[in-house]
């Protein structure tokens, strides 16, 4: 597993099919603006269910910052499709089916367990990319349960979008 990339390192380029269709890519997402990855262990899990709703409940906040919100996790698609629809999110989910994301931020859980992960999955995580792919924020768990300050996500993208930091 590659190590989490430092603060003001390049982020990893990559392209991963959406749930409901298509490929993203990061690099073309960075270019309009700021780009949040939430990584999260698995659909339909409680606290990845919660994590995903209080971004779907703050997406209009992150977007008046010029802010993408992306969920990612090593389900397929067709998973996605299903939570997606269920939970009625409207950012995209992206499926990185064989963690090679994941590995190259630093976050999948592919020899040794962490607390609670299951082998294959990736470590609840959140990146901030710049409009130049810089990584400017990262938070990275090995507590499965625990949740992002979600204040201090909206703090980080609003002086990003000042240009004060």
């Amino acid at each position: 597993m590659a190590p989490v990339p430092a603060i003001g390192e390049i982020a990893p380029d990559f392209e991963l099919p959406e749930a409901y269709g298509g490929m993203v890519r990061l690099s073309e997402a960075a270019a309009g603006g700021l780009v949040l990855l939430a990584f999260y262990p698995s659909d339909f899990g409680i606290m990845c269910t919660v994590e995903m709703k209080m971004l779907q409940s703050l997406l209009p906040k992150f977007e008046d910052l010029h802010t993408a919100v992306m969920g990612i996790s090593t389900n397929s698609v067709f998973t996605h499709s299903a939570w997606k629809g269920s939970m009625k999110f409207t950012f995209p989910i992206l499926s990185d089916f064989d963690g090679r994301v994941s590995d190259s931020l630093g976050v999948f859980v592919g020899e040794m367990a962490a607390a609670g992960y299951m082998l294959g999955r990736c470590m609840r995580a959140v990146f901030i990319i710049d409009r130049d792919m810089v990584v400017r924020y990262f938070w990275v768990t090995e507590d499965h349960a625990s949740e992002p300050d979600y204040d201090e996500l909206l703090d980080v993208c609003a002086r990003l979008d000042r240009g004060s930091d």
